[in-house]
């Protein structure tokens, strides 16, 4: 009977662990995700705090999973879990730059300004764009399409567009003037490698 109760103990304490593990996992990864990255001073520490709890507990049951392998126990569980953990690891940390580089395509022209507020817009040869900002409190990603005709070049944002950045810009060599900013930056362009 108590050989019963601790087997259905150690069920109940592997489900609950995976789930936080796939709960961190997933928060983290949908943060990962183009223009799904926005956060502020007060949500830095909660980011933190999620990172330190999704990584001392997938470390702990990648160490629980492997011990246990070794002896034998639960062999094709153990070798799941440990390939789950591994993904969600890996997805929490790259999937930014694989859905750029695959859904985004090659870069072709990246815009920055370092003033007062940190800019960098990528112009993908797609006609798709990635801009991020980040100011002294707030980070803030956009996603969109955009045109550029005859040194104009027209952004059309998926989601609401951080303060900081406009919709029509003119390029002259290698700098650019925002045509209807609230607030200006001196911005630079450059050609991608």
């Amino acid at each position: 009977m108590k050989m019963k109760l601790v087997k259905v103990l150690v069920i109940i304490g592997q489900v609950f662990v995976l789930f936080l593990i796939s709960f961190f996992g997933w928060l983290l990864i949908e943060m990962k995700i183009p223009s799904k990255g926005a956060i502020c001073d007060a949500g830095q520490l909660y980011l933190f705090l999620t990172w330190c709890v999704f990584i001392f507990i997938s470390v702990g049951m990648i160490i629980n999973s492997r011990s246990y392998y070794i002896r034998g126990k639960w062999k094709k569980y153990r070798i799941i879990v440990m390939l789950f953990i591994s993904i969600l690891l890996f997805c929490s940390i790259f999937l930014r730059q694989i859905i750029l580089t695959v859904y985004y395509g090659r870069e072709k022209y990246v815009i920055e300004a370092e003033e007062l507020v940190f800019i960098k817009i990528q112009l993908f040869e797609n006609k798709r764009f990635f801009a991020y900002t980040f100011n002294n409190a707030c980070e803030v990603e956009n996603i969109g399409n955009y045109k550029l005709i005859e040194g104009v070049l027209t952004l059309n944002y998926k989601n609401e567009k951080s303060e900081y950045l406009g919709t029509k810009y003119r390029i002259e060599n290698d700098k650019i003037d925002c045509l209807n900013c609230e607030i200006e930056n001196d911005l630079r362009i450059k050609r991608s490698k």
